[in-house]
């Protein structure tokens, strides 16, 4: 095998045990609370770490509704009378993963391992 080759195969397996180590270090921080947004607006606060046991709540709007369902450290969209039902296929979602979103409701669940952010923070500076 020349230097070529065995510099390329070390560069690789290198970027993959680095990747590794991010992921288990930064990629499962546990989510302790959902932010529940109707139309840019935050409707609800739910603590994850503090669910006793699993429970659901409909979301409501002009155009339907969505039923959600709470368990301990994570959240899920069960039911959605949106024309396309895409929400419902993000399925659970805990441990900081990605936002559950249904376009059609203008609904957003997001994770933080955080309070809501105040009112007043400022969340970025474009320009």
């Amino acid at each position: 095998m020349d230097m070529k080759t065995r510099y390329w195969i070390l560069n690789t397996v290198g970027v993959f045990v680095i990747a590794i180590v991010v992921l288990l270090v930064f990629g499962n921080s546990p989510a302790d609370t959902a932010l529940v947004y109707q139309k840019g607006e935050l409707i609800r606060t739910i603590d994850l770490t503090d669910v006793a046991e699993p429970y659901g709540f409909t979301v409501e709007c002009e155009t339907g509704s969505n039923h959600i369902l709470v368990d301990k450290g994570r959240i899920c969209i069960a039911q959605s009378d949106c024309p396309d039902g895409q929400c419902i296929y993000q399925g659970w979602v805990g441990g900081g993963g990605a936002p559950l979103v249904c376009l059609p409701h203008e609904l957003v669940i997001e994770l933080s391992s955080g309070s809501a952010p105040a009112a007043s923070e400022v969340d970025a500076v474009v320009g």
